[in-house]
C-alpha cells in the first residue's frame, strides 16, 4: 500500500506516480499534455492528482516549455486615473485567457523603469506592456528594450526600437481642442503641463500646430511646464500663469492629474468658470461630467484591452524576436472632444 504524506507536506510528482501506479515520466506527460499516454493511465494520474491535491511546480514547468503564462505591465503610477483604468482592462483580458498579471509602478523614474524591466525579463515573463519615459535608449540598456521577449508599448514608443504600440492621438486631440478655443474667440490660451511624459510633449505640439495653422505665433510665456511632481502643483502652476499673463482667457490642461488642483486654485482666486475664464482638460472623468468641464477624452479601457490582446498574441508566437518593422502592430486611437459648459465664446471687441 502506497505511503501517504501528511496533509502538511508538499506532494511531489513521485507521490502522484506511486498513487497512480505509473512511472514518473507518465505523470509528466499527463501534466504537460505532451507525448502518448493511454486513456486508462491518464485517468489514474488525474485521479491521483485530485486525491493528493497535487499542484504542479509552475517554475519547473516554465523551464521546460519556456513559458510562464505571465504578462507584466509597467506604468508611471498606478494611482493615475488613466493607468488604473488601463490596468483594469489588461487584468480582465489576461485573466480570461488564463494568464497571470504582474503590475509594476516606476513612480515616474527612469532608473526604476530600467530596474523593473531588467527584473521582469530575467523572470522570463511572456510579454511586457510598457508605458515608457525613455526618449532614447543608452547603449548600455539597448538589450533590455530590444529583448526577444515582446514589449507592447502604450502611450508612446521609443524611437528606433521595433515593438508594437497602442496609443491615443495626442497631437490631433490637442490640435482639435485648440482650434475649438480659437473658434470661440480665445487668443490668449494658457497651457499647463509637465513635459516629463512623452505623450504630453506630443500634446503641446498639437497646440503649437493649431496656432501656426491659423497664422498665430506661439507665446511661450503662456506655457507653464513643471518637471517635478509635487503636492499642489496645479495650483502653483495656475498662479504662475495668471500672475505673468493677466490677459489669459482660457486654460488648456495637458496632464489629467493637474485638473483637480487647478479647479481648487481657481476657487481660491475667485475665478468663475466660464464667466471669468474658460477651462479644458485632457481625460474625462465622472467629476468633469458633473462639473461641466469640456474634455479631450481618450479611451484607456480600449487601450488596455488592445494591449493585452496583442501581448498574448505575441507571447504565443513561435519566434518573438522577429518583431521587425514591417510586422509591427501600430494602433492610434482617436480622441473625442466632449464639449460641455466650461468654455464660453468671447464677445468680439468693438
Amino acid at each position: 500500500m502506497p505511503m501517504m504524506k501528511s496533509n502538511g507536506d508538499n506532494m511531489t510528482i513521485e507521490d502522484v506516480a506511486v498513487e497512480a501506479k505509473v512511472s514518473r515520466s507518465t505523470v509528466g506527460r499527463v501534466i504537460g499534455n505532451y507525448g502518448s499516454v493511454s486513456e486508462n493511465s491518464r485517468k489514474r494520474v488525474q485521479a491521483a492528482i485530485e486525491k493528493l491535491h497535487y499542484s504542479p511546480n509552475a517554475v519547473a514547468q516554465s523551464l521546460r516549455n519556456r513559458r510562464t503564462n505571465t504578462i507584466a505591465v509597467v506604468v508611471g503610477s498606478v494611482s493615475n486615473r488613466f493607468f488604473s483604468k488601463v490596468i483594469g482592462a489588461i487584468e480582465n483580458e489576461v485573466a480570461n485567457s488564463g494568464y497571470s498579471l504582474l503590475i509594476c509602478s516606476t513612480n515616474e523614474d527612469l532608473k526604476t523603469e530600467v530596474r523593473h524591466l531588467r527584473s521582469l525579463l530575467s523572470r522570463r515573463v511572456d510579454a511586457v506592456i510598457l508605458s515608457s519615459l525613455q526618449e532614447s535608449i543608452p547603449p548600455s540598456e539597448l538589450g533590455l528594450y530590444n529583448s526577444e521577449i515582446p514589449i507592447i508599448y502604450i502611450d508612446s514608443a521609443i524611437p528606433n526600437v521595433c515593438h508594437d504600440l497602442i496609443e491615443s492621438a495626442n497631437y490631433e486631440g490637442t490640435y482639435e481642442a485648440t482650434e475649438y478655443l480659437l473658434s470661440l474667440g480665445h487668443r490668449k490660451i494658457g497651457v499647463l503641463m509637465t513635459s516629463l511624459f512623452p505623450t504630453v510633449r506630443q500634446r503641446v505640439e498639437g497646440y503649437r500646430g493649431a496656432l501656426a495653422a491659423h497664422g498665430m505665433p506661439c507665446d511661450e510665456k503662456l506655457i507653464v511646464d513643471q518637471q517635478p511632481w509635487m503636492k499642489n502643483l496645479g495650483r502653483q502652476m495656475l498662479q504662475e500663469l495668471l500672475v505673468l499673463n493677466d490677459e489669459v482667457t482660457a486654460i488648456l490642461i495637458l496632464n489629467n492629474n493637474l485638473c483637480d488642483d487647478v479647479l481648487l486654485g481657481l476657487r481660491d482666486l475667485k475665478k468663475r468658470i466660464p464667466d471669468d475664464i474658460s477651462l479644458m482638460t485632457w481625460d474625462d472623468t465622472a467629476m468633469n461630467d458633473l462639473l461641466g468641464i469640456t474634455t479631450i477624452a481618450q479611451f484607456p479601457e480600449l487601450i488596455g484591452k488592445t494591449a493585452a490582446i496583442q501581448a498574448i498574441r505575441r507571447s504565443q508566437e513561435s519566434n518573438n524576436s522577429k518583431q521587425k518593422e514591417q510586422n509591427l502592430y501600430i494602433r492610434t486611437l482617436k480622441t473625442e472632444l466632449r464639449i460641455r459648459t466650461s468654455c464660453k465664446a468671447l464677445q468680439p471687441k468693438v
